[in-house]
């Protein structure tokens, strides 16, 4: 990608074809599974939940294609951890009897909404 233009392609579902092969990389010793594309690189998920790879994947060194299978690898790992935390609080939002419309994203609000309701 050149200067100033977007670093990440959107991925299509038809585009997203069988191709896909299963890389491990360890971070912080833990295994995260990237799905690598051999053309467009390595597939991430976005914050909306929608998939894109990475632009320029053909033209980059081996170096620079490991760095970014890292920092792809760690960005899906926290995508991943956000999600199961916003699910978590949703989750314990609803035991507790309060409007699903208000549910917040955090477990650690969920506890401050519960005290609140208590005192």
């Amino acid at each position: 990608a050149t200067f100033g233009q977007p670093l990440w392609k959107p991925a299509y579902d038809d585009e997203v074809a069988l191709k896909l092969e299963r890389v491990v990389v360890d971070i912080d010793g833990r295994e995260e599974v990237v799905e690598l594309d051999r053309d467009r690189g390595p597939k991430m998920e976005t914050a909306d939940g929608s998939l894109c790879f990475l632009d320029g994947w053909k033209a980059m060194t081996s170096t620079e294609r490991k760095v970014a299978l890292h920092v792809v690898a760690r960005q899906n790992n926290v995508r991943k951890q956000n999600f199961s935390q916003r699910l978590a609080a949703s989750e314990q939002h609803l035991s507790l009897g309060l409007p699903p419309q208000l549910a917040p994203s955090r477990p650690e609000a969920v506890r401050a909404l519960a005290a609140l309701g208590s005192a």
